[in-house]
């Protein structure tokens, strides 16, 4: 993976630093994000679906969010299945969004979960069910937690602000 994702003609291209597993790890000035491309019933990477777990500012909040192209995003929905419940995306425009309730927990869950299905309907595409693997993201969230040195931050962090998983 040499790219965050779908770039604009004006925006440069940000390179991965480090990869694990299934995830990428990208850091941009204070804004560090990890990525992972989501995989079909075949197993093949769909490369215009990019799950991202971003955070801002050196803080170990996360922000889930899911980019893909919608052709009538009026008409979509994204649902997220872990192994022990699902999440509800709103999409707005090209990327959907849990509720800021489901950040943390989503978080938590992929630290200790193997796979999560992406359930994205469409009234064009009718409903895809992807993949989205957790391997190498628990390793992937400690590293980025020591290189964009998170703040304390209750019990996303260790006193000194780094490998919380």
């Amino acid at each position: 993976m040499t790219v965050a994702g779908p770039s604009i003609a004006e925006e440069p291209e940000i390179d991965y630093l480090q990869s694990y597993g299934e995830w990428s790890l990208f850091i941009d000035d204070n804004d560090c994000w990890l990525a992972s491309n989501p995989r079909d019933q075949n197993g093949e990477t769909d490369i215009n679906t990019f799950y991202y777990v971003t955070f801002h500012n050196n803080e170990p909040r996360p922000n889930n969010s899911v980019f893909f192209s919608v052709p009538d995003s009026d008409a979509g929905s994204l649902i997220l299945q872990s192994p022990t419940r699902s999440y509800d995306f709103s999409i707005y425009g090209d990327t959907a969004y849990p509720n800021a309730e489901n950040e943390l927990t989503i978080l938590k869950e992929l630290l200790i979960a193997n796979t999560f299905k992406l359930y994205i309907s469409t009234l064009e595409y009718g409903r895809r069910e992807l993949y989205l693997s957790s391997k190498g993201f628990k390793n992937a969230y400690n590293s980025i937690s020591k290189q964009c040195e998170f703040f304390p931050a209750g019990d996303l962090t260790t006193i000194s602000g780094h490998d919380p998983a």
